[in-house]
């Protein structure tokens, strides 16, 4: 057996006794895998790496006390260094050393290769100890969420300055301050109304060249006085830019702007360019249209929304190096940005939650009827519901424009409809039971029967109450 020096004693671990560790780790891994451990062998290398991470996280104020913490030094290296041997050095060990020992699926040779892997990666992550801290102004949401992370410092924002900073590669190797997940590029947003024009204004408040195009130019006026650049059709926007993100009313549209083929995306884009749907879309719409970018050489990601910049949520499908590669982007608009799985599987989650969330609502129309025609004062009532197990998201948020009777809202009740609409036809296509669906889906056409379409999503509550033969009304007190 190797012979290893022995380990410090128990207690504090200065950085010198991490990298002693570090080292003791690297010689045990190799033991292991020469007995045959794959396991252990692997998770020694992981371990090694993370000794070095967990002095670079105490050196900068970084959190490092447990493995989660430990991973997301290991993620910011990998952010700084994503395009060198050491960000991809540091992601191997991860997931072929630490994650192996659940997943038992490496060969021994790949084993070894790892160990060796973090024997090189060693020397790199010992010179990042020896950089200091820097004052950093935090500029972009994709920074605070990483400084959150690191820190556990839920109170900062954007514009705050921090002591502990970014740019350990700057340091390291006399490059710009920027890192590559804080890079420029040239985007293009087609479709600037509700919900694209926040977005495509979070793309020029981070810094990147931004060409738009909208049916309606006024809707992009503001965009345009920001810097954004106007093109007269999504295939111009096309041709200046590396990705185009679209955010147009439903499939029919997603698809008449990509694939036209005198003004359409594809017949702008360059291959190795990128296509972003935000649209809630239909997966079996995405897929196909997936299809005619992928024989074109254009990448392609799904990626519809929920909220509004710079908080909302993004749920993303395709191929994950894609996504990888367009995860600094989406940060800049997202707060909570998911990976959910290959192309369509985005807009299969945004289905899903919308289904949840509008069900809920019309279940909590009918709650609020069944309250009030047993005379229940409905002002008390609305203030029980979100506290209650009768609390829903899109209810909460809706309550005062049904009982002030404006029915107002940001999201208009022809894109709800749209969204619940596909929802079940995504349940029929996987044989999946949605009879609440059915009722709520019901619902919503009849109110766009009505000429309600363009009006707020809670108007669909007077459809209801004609039903019921009441009002969602508070009483006039005295």
């Amino acid at each position: 057996m190797t012979t290893v020096p022995p380990l410090p004693e128990p207690g504090f671990q200065s950085p010198a006794d991490r990298r002693d560790i570090a080292r003791r780790f690297l010689l045990e891994a190799r033991d292991e895998l020469e007995h045959g451990s794959r396991l252990q062998a692997g998770e020694k290398a992981w371990g090694a790496v993370a000794q070095n991470l967990k002095v670079i996280g105490e050196l900068r104020g970084w959190n490092h006390q447990n493995h989660q913490q430990v991973e997301n030094i290991g993620r910011q290296i990998v952010a700084e260094f994503k395009d060198t041997e050491l960000g991809e050095a540091i992601s191997d060990v991860y997931h072929i050393g630490h994650r192996n020992f659940y997943e038992n699926q490496w060969s021994s040779d790949t084993i070894g290769e790892t160990i060796g892997t973090a024997e090189d990666a060693l020397p790199v992550l010992e010179a990042l100890q020896h950089v200091p801290p820097r004052t950093f102004t935090i500029t972009s949401n994709n920074q605070l969420r990483r400084l959150m992370a690191l820190t556990g410092n839920r109170e900062l924002k954007i514009g705050d300055t921090s002591p502990v900073g970014f740019s350990l590669r700057h340091a390291l190797e006399g490059e710009n301050n920027a890192t590559a997940a804080e890079q420029q590029m040239n985007i293009g947003f087609v479709g600037t109304g509700t919900m694209g024009n926040p977005m495509a204004r979070r793309l020029i408040e981070c810094g990147h060249t931004v060409t738009v195009f909208d049916v309606r130019r006024e809707a992009a006026a503001n965009l345009c006085e920001m810097g954004a650049n106007w093109e007269d059709s999504p295939r111009l926007v096309a041709e200046a830019s590396n990705v185009v993100f679209t955010s147009v009313p439903g499939p029919v549209e997603a698809e008449q702007v990509l694939t036209d083929p005198d003004n359409g995306i594809l017949a702008g884009l360059s291959a190795g360019g990128g296509w972003i749907d935000t649209t809630t879309n239909s997966p079996s719409v995405i897929r196909r249209l997936a299809e005619m970018c992928a024989e074109a050489g254009v990448e392609m990601l799904d990626s519809p929304v929920s909220g509004r910049p710079p908080n909302m949520t993004m749920m993303v499908g395709g191929d994950q190096a894609v996504f990888e590669k367009y995860r600094p982007v989406l940060d800049c608009m997202g707060r909570d940005v998911f990976y959910v799985g290959p192309i369509a599987s985005g807009c299969t989650a945004k289905l899903v939650t919308q289904y949840l969330g509008y069900c809920a609502f019309i279940a909590g129309i009918e709650g609020m009827l069944i309250g009030a025609k047993a005379g229940i004062d409905l002002d008390v009532l609305a203030r029980i519901i979100p506290v209650s197990a009768g609390s829903s998201s899109v209810l909460d948020r809706a309550t005062e424009a049904l009982l002030d009777r404006s029915f107002g809202s940001n999201g208009a009740l022809d894109i709800v409809a749209k969204d619940v609409h596909l929802a079940c036809e995504l349940a029929r296509e996987v044989q999946a039971p949605a009879s609440i669906g059915a009722i709520a889906d019901d619902m919503f056409k009849r109110a766009q029967v009505q000429g309600w379409g363009r009006e707020g999503f809670p108007m669909v509550a007077r459809i209801l109450e004609q039903l019921a033969g009441a009002e969602l009304r508070l009483e006039v007190k005295d």
